[in-house]
């Protein structure tokens, strides 16, 4: 191989190290660093908008707040419950969820299979209210003491 072969190639390896190297200049993207996981980027007017806006929002609510008259009583809600013989912690437990003294029914019947109070249940009338939590009430519906 002669000196101009060697010349020639050498110039088409240099020609093409810049053309690669300008290709990826071209194509290489801007990089910033970006955000933590659970995180949002977001203008700087954008924060200090959402800033005001949760000032005046807090105002607003403080104001109905003070509207508001503070020694209104919440309602209680009172339920005669007659447990007849032959009935379930299931039946039971939707009576309570249908008077509204429970949220759900599946709840309290969880509550009283959980501390094994399911056939503890004793049969008579019982007098339960909304400001009652299930543990009292399962109490009551058991002849069990408060523990």
């Amino acid at each position: 191989m002669g000196r101009k072969a060697l010349r020639k190639i050498a110039a088409i390896l240099f020609v093409c190290a810049v053309v690669l190297m300008m290709v990826k200049q071209m194509t290489m993207e801007e990089t910033k660093p970006r955000p933590k996981a659970g995180y949002v980027e977001i203008k700087r007017a954008d924060y200090d908008k959402l800033i005001k806006d949760a000032e005046e929002w807090k105002e607003k609510y403080e104001d109905q707040l003070e509207k508001t008259p503070a020694n209104k009583e919440k309602r209680v809600t009172v339920l005669y419950l007659n447990i007849d013989g032959g009935m379930t912690s299931k039946d039971v437990s939707e009576q309570l969820a249908r008077a509204g003294l429970i949220k759900k029914a599946d709840d309290m019947n969880a509550y009283l299979a959980k501390n094994k109070m399911q056939h503890l249940i004793q049969i008579g009338e019982y007098e339960l209210t909304s400001n009652m939590d299930m543990k009292t009430m399962a109490n009551i519906i058991t002849g069990q003491k408060d523990q």
